[in-house]
C-alpha cells in the first residue's frame, strides 16, 4: 500500500529538483509557470551572448530564472 503513495506522489511531482535549460523542458508545466520558464529558457538561444539561464520551478518566485554562467 504505502509503495502506490509513494508513485503517485512521484507521478505528481515530476518537476521536482529539475533544472530547465531549453524551452521544451517547459512541457510539464503549466500556465504561468509554463510561460515564465519559456521566457527564462528562450534567452539560451542567443548562444551565450547575454548569458545561460536555467529554470528552476522549485525555487522561490523571485528566483526560479537563475543565470548560470
Amino acid at each position: 500500500m504505502k509503495w502506490i503513495a509513494l508513485a503517485a506522489l512521484l507521478a505528481t511531482g515530476c518537476t521536482h529538483g529539475r533544472v530547465m535549460k531549453d524551452v521544451s523542458d517547459c512541457d510539464p508545466l503549466t500556465g504561468e509557470d509554463r510561460l515564465a520558464c519559456s521566457a527564462c529558457t528562450i534567452q539560451n538561444k542567443a548562444q551565450g551572448w547575454i548569458g545561460l539561464y536555467e529554470y528552476r520551478p522549485d525555487a522561490d518566485a523571485g528566483s526560479r530564472c537563475v543565470r548560470v554562467k
